[in-house]
């Protein structure tokens, strides 16, 4: 590519700075193990938790297709009259 695009030696030192860190060896110590270690159990927990999901549904995380069964249909002009609501602790019902 064409080197000169770059307005000031700044810049391209800039460039080259940002290149030299992605392209550098990672170190491997204690902290990049421990760190390793830690995103790898994260890893298995997700992918078991995924496995129960598939094997059992999507009922298990909540997520459901159907809405609960009414038992009896309310009428849009009274909800709550004492011919369509029956939950028995109502003096109406």
């Amino acid at each position: 590519m064409d080197e000169t695009r770059f307005n000031t030696p700044g810049e391209q030192r800039k460039i080259d700075s940002i290149a030299a860190d992605i392209l550098r060896n990672v170190r491997i110590n204690r902290n990049f193990i421990l760190w390793m270690g830690f995103l790898s159990a994260v890893l298995v927990l997700c992918l078991a938790a995924y496995v129960i999901q598939l094997r059992k549904g999507l009922g298990v995380t909540g997520m459901r297709d159907s809405a609960p069964a009414m038992r009896e249909p309310m009428t849009r002009s009274a909800p709550f009259s004492a011919s369509t609501h029956n939950c028995g602790k109502c003096s109406g019902g």
